[in-house]
């Protein structure tokens, strides 16, 4: 994983990262939800689920937006 992917999931800006702006769009909000999720620890009160179900929801996703998943 790059600085800058790093960076993204936590919520840091790129541009700044980067020294310049960002040009395009991010993933949406719920996307990023689920990436940060397949990074997450499990604490005592809350549990990530398993990486199985989590990229299934991440594919329907994409192919909620049009993009092909094979």
């Amino acid at each position: 994983m790059t600085n800058e992917e790093r960076a993204f999931l936590l919520g840091h800006s790129v541009g700044k990262l980067r020294g310049r702006p960002v040009y395009g769009d991010g993933p949406e909000l719920k996307l990023r939800a689920l990436y940060a999720e397949l990074v997450a620890f499990p604490a005592d009160t809350w549990q990530p689920r398993p990486h199985a179900e989590v990229w299934s929801l991440i594919e329907a996703e994409f192919k909620a937006q049009g993009y092909r998943v094979e």
